[in-house]
């Protein structure tokens, strides 16, 4: 690919990227305006209204961090069998503990159980854009 191809590549993925930012951030505007206008019965996060070309659901979201430290407070104060109905375990490598694991002198059986409890698959390249500054003349 010669120079002149990347240069029109990159400026149009800029142009792109820009105009779906702009896409984006008015779209949450109309979200909003959109979720004061919506229906919502009683207890439920999903309102609808209709216009003449849609009907329209709108759902609202919350996003929510739980400390786990509490809650491990929390388990210690009622069985586990109780616990596991409210919530569920999830297992997260610690990315840096196990590349050294992996690399390490350990089972190798235990190495490719690891593995095989991964399914990796290739995601989309990230791309960031800082404009070069221009010299005026």
């Amino acid at each position: 690919m010669n120079a002149s191809t990347v240069e029109s590549l990159v400026s149009e993925y800029a142009e792109n990227k820009a105009q779906a930012d702009r896409l984006t951030a008015r779209n949450a505007e109309i979200a909003e305006m959109l979720q004061s206008v919506a229906v919502f019965k009683p207890g439920s996060d999903t309102g609808k209204l209709t216009t003449t070309e849609y009907e329209v659901s709108i759902t609202r979201r919350i996003n929510e961090r739980w400390d786990q430290e509490k809650l491990k407070e929390v388990r210690s104060a009622m069985t586990d069998d109780l616990f596991f109905q409210i919530f569920r375990s999830k297992y997260e490598p610690d990315r840096k503990a196990l590349k050294v694991f992996m690399q390490g002198n350990h089972d190798s059986k235990l190495r490719c159980a690891i593995l095989g409890a991964c399914t990796a698959s290739a995601g989309r390249p990230s791309v960031k854009l800082v404009p070069v500054a221009q010299e005026v003349a």
